[in-house]
C-alpha cells in the first residue's frame, strides 16, 4: 500500500510540475534527507548502487548546513545514525569516492563500545560496535560532519527534563572535546521528540535537529527541525526510487491521522466503560 500511495504522489507531483511549466511557473523540489544505520559487508554493492542512483537524480548536499526550503533542482542529503564501525568499513569508501557529504550521528556515551541498546531479537545490528575516538577523529572533515545522537541513545521523551538536558549537553561536550570542533546537530534516538525536548535542544546550543519523518512540522528555510526518511541498502529499487523523489512525504499526515483515530477510539472506549447505557442509568435511578 505504501508503494502504491508513494507512486501516486510522485506521478501527481510530476504532472503538476509539467502543468506549472506550461503555465510559466518554475517547478520547485523539496529537500529529501535520507537516514541509514548500518551497511553490512554483503550490502556494500547495493549501497554503492543507491549512491549512484542518488547522484544521477539529485544534487547531494550536507544535511548539517544546507537550506531546508524547496529549490529549483532536486537535492538529497545522506545521514547515518549510531556511528557504527560498519559505516567506516562499508559505506565510507563509496562516499569518499563520490565525495558525498554525510552527517553521522553518534551516541557519545557508547564511543568504542557495543551497541547494547539494540534489542536482542535484532540480529542485523546486535554485533555492531560504535567507532572509537580515534576512528571518529580520523574521518574526513571535508565531507563527514559528526553530530550527537544523545548520550545513551535513550528515548528522550521518556526522561525528566534534567536527564534530557544531561543527555544533550554531555553528548555535545564530549564530542566537541573528542573532535576539537563545535557540534551543532543532533538526531533524536528512535526519532522521538516533543516540545520540551525541542526547547532543551535550543537551550543546550544545537542549531539543527533531526527526526525520523520525511517532513518535520516546523521545517523552514532556516531549518532548526528537519525531517528525514529511513532507507536501507536492502530496499527494493522501486522503493528507493520513490523515497529519493519525495514520494513518502505523505507519511507525516498519515501518522497524525492514525494518532487522532487511536485517541478518538480510545476516548470512546473509555466512555463506554465509564458510562453505562441510558436504560441502565434509568434502572439505577429507580433502585
Amino acid at each position: 500500500m505504501k508503494l502504491v500511495i508513494s507512486l501516486a504522489v510522485v506521478l501527481a507531483r510530476g504532472a503538476l510540475r509539467t502543468i506549472g511549466k506550461l503555465c510559466g511557473r518554475v517547478p520547485l523540489y523539496p529537500l529529501v534527507v535520507l537516514t541509514y544505520h548500518g551497511v553490512g559487508g554483503r550490502q556494500r554493492p547495493a549501497f554503492s548502487r543507491q549512491m549512484d542512483v542518488a547522484a544521477r537524480y539529485a544534487r547531494l548536499v550536507s544535511a548539517a548546513s544546507c537550506g531546508t526550503g524547496s529549490s529549483l533542482f532536486p537535492r538529497l542529503a545522506v545521514t547515518f545514525d549510531d556511528g557504527f564501525r560498519s559505516f567506516r568499513e562499508n559505506a565510507l569508501p563509496k562516499l569518499s569516492e563520490m565525495n558525498v557529504p554525510c552527517t553521522l550521528f553518534v551516541p557519545a556515551g557508547f564511543v568504542g563500545r557495543a551497541a547494547t541498546w539494540v534489542p536482542a531479537g535484532c540480529v542485523r545490528y546486535r554485533d555492531e560496535v560504535v567507532m572509537c575516538a580515534e576512528e571518529l577523529a580520523l574521518l574526513p572533515q571535508s565531507s563527514i560532519c559528526i553530530g550527537s545522537h544523545a548520550w545513551t541513545h535513550a528515548d528522550l521523551t521518556t526522561l525528566p527534563a534534567e536527564c534530557v538536558r544531561m543527555e544533550l549537553s554531555q553528548s555535545k561536550t564530549c564530542l566537541e572535546a573528542l573532535l576539537g570542533r563545535e557540534v551543532t546537530t543532533l538526531a533524536f534516538p528512535y526519532g522521538e521528540y516533543n516540545a520540551e525536548v525541542l526547547a532543551l535542544c535550543r537551550e543546550v546550543g544545537f542549531r539543527r535537529v533531526f527526526s525520523n519523518l520525511p517532513v518535520a512540522p516546523d521545517s523552514s528555510e532556516t531549518g532548526f527541525h528537519v525531517g528525514r526518511l529511513n532507507v536501507d541498502p536492502d530496499d527494493l529499487a522501486i522503493e528507493y526510487w520513490l523515497k529519493i523523489r519525495g514520494g513518502y512525504s505523505w507519511l507525516p499526515a498519515a501518522v497524525r491521522l492514525k494518532r487522532t483515530i487511536r485517541t478518538t477510539v480510545g476516548l470512546r472506549r473509555r466512555g463506554r466503560i465509564l458510562l453505562p447505557p441510558l436504560e441502565n442509568q434509568d434502572e439505577n435511578r429507580e433502585r
